[in-house]
């Protein structure tokens, strides 16, 4: 329960830095031969790869005590956390509508859909549901999921506006 709230709060955070265009991430340089990104790692390569330092957030099941966020924008950021159980995940998040390619397994914020996502991983065993959120004490709201691992990673693909990607989170670990 734990790591399921950690990935919704990581998944629902938003940085407040100066703003910049989300393509200025350079996401596709972390990108391997197989478009993924590889875990395991470090906060290192993502800071040698992205080109700037990562802020810290605290985080009580994280080791350390804390994530990383990459973000150059309120709308648009990259979080990387080592786990107190060993495991590890990235989570990206895109909150503005700009489509944005690039990203791990020929994916793209505001492109991508969940049906078209749903059945280009369904070799990977894909399940395709919805969660919610709190919105306010008396209003919740719903997002589109499409979960799938490939060999060892796990993968969770959020899509919020309009049924469009705007959520990865790549694990080690069985995404809660």
């Amino acid at each position: 329960m734990k790591t399921k709230l950690l990935f919704l709060s990581i998944f629902f955070s938003i940085a407040s830095l100066a703003q910049e265009t989300p393509n200025s991430l350079k996401l596709n340089s972390l990108l391997n031969a197989n478009k993924t990104i590889t875990l395991p790692t470090n906060a290192g390569f993502f800071t040698k790869h992205l080109g700037f330092q990562p802020r810290p957030l605290d985080c009580s099941s994280c080791e350390q005590g804390f994530y990383f966020q990459w973000s150059q924008s309120s709308d648009f950021f990259l979080n990387f956390a080592q786990m107190n159980d060993g495991s590890e995940s990235i989570t990206i998040n895109n909150f503005t509508k700009t489509i944005v390619a690039g990203l791990p397994l020929g994916l793209q914020f505001n492109q991508s859909n969940a049906e078209e996502c749903f059945y280009k991983f369904k070799k990977y065993k894909a399940v395709r549901y919805q969660e919610s959120y709190e919105v306010s004490d008396t209003e919740n709201s719903a997002f589109m999921v499409v979960e799938f691992s490939i060999d060892t990673i796990y993968y969770k693909l959020s899509f919020v506006n309009d049924d469009l990607l705007t959520g990865i989170v790549i694990s080690t670990k069985p995404i809660e």
